[in-house]
């Protein structure tokens, strides 16, 4: 499994000093958002320039926040846009492969079927641009808020860039349990979002920004980690907090505890 930080987790400083930070602290890849590339533009970079510093950095982009608007929607013309302005952006800067983040309605309560339509649609959008379409299931709301429900649309969708994004936060916040991963298949999953969970608040008040680092917290990170490698699963573990704490400190700082903790834990399964 391999490790990358999503620039959320950082404090606002320019893209180009996150994305530095980053490669210090010896990540491969970055989750990037469009909003960090749209102020990285108006700013005066390019897209080419952003490709540039990607290569020169040797940093790998396996995910990119976020899309939403298109589950349980009818008229999905403005989400069709949106996936070609991304999936151009993408060729720009020369991204072969990436996770387009993609999560559910907030109240997802409707048939599988119509799920599933939704989802199938949304893939072949972005089959065009070579986008893998991560559905985002969500801890918080009722419905789609576990990796056994969203499995079961991307199954039922059956499409060649689909796949599940299972974040350690919501699975622990919703209906999920740690051994619903074993009923994944490994090619099932898109992308893994690797957070942890503070002792100093119940599950039920937490909200995103109080995740922690991975191994700062009380999450069964072991049990998680263990199934997923129990199922082969081989793919990225993306670090996303929205924590203040972290955001205000030094980004290189916060890379470099950051991948210290998750090799650590990574080692335990060896």
């Amino acid at each position: 499994m391999k490790l990358s930080m999503n620039l959320v987790s950082l404090r606002k400083e320019s893209l180009e000093e996150r994305l530095r930070a980053i490669a210090e602290a010896g990540f491969e890849g970055i989750g990037l958002w469009v909003s960090d590339v749209e102020e990285f533009l108006a700013g005066g970079g390019s897209l080419e320039r952003l490709g540039e510093l990607l290569a020169q950095l040797k940093l790998e982009v396996p995910e990119i926040c976020a899309l939403g608007g298109w589950h349980l929607v009818d008229d999905k013309s403005g989400v069709q846009k949106e996936v070609k302005r991304i999936g151009e952006m993408c060729k720009v800067i020369g991204i072969k492969r990436t996770v387009l983040i993609c999560p559910v309605a907030w109240e997802a309560e409707a048939p599988l079927e119509r799920h599933s339509k939704d989802y199938r649609e949304l893939c072949e959008m972005g089959k065009e641009w070579g986008l893998i379409m991560g559905l985002e299931f969500l801890g918080m709301r009722k419905g789609i808020n576990n990796p056994i429900s969203a499995w079961e649309i991307v199954r039922e969708a059956n499409c060649e860039n689909g796949g599940v994004v299972v974040d350690f936060f919501h699975l622990l916040k919703g209906s999920g349990k740690p051994v619903d991963l074993l009923s994944l298949p490994a090619e099932g999953i898109a992308l893994v979002h690797f957070n942890d969970i503070p002792a100093d608040k119940p599950l039920e008040a937490l909200t995103d920004a109080d995740r922690v680092l991975p191994g700062e917290g009380v999450a069964p990170l072991e049990e998680l980690l263990g199934n997923l490698k129990k199922i082969g699963y081989k793919g990225w573990l993306s670090i996303e907090i929205f924590n203040p704490v972290y955001q205000a400190r030094p980004p290189l700082e916060v890379c470099g505890e950051a991948i210290e903790k998750a090799k650590e834990l990574l080692s335990r399964l060896s």
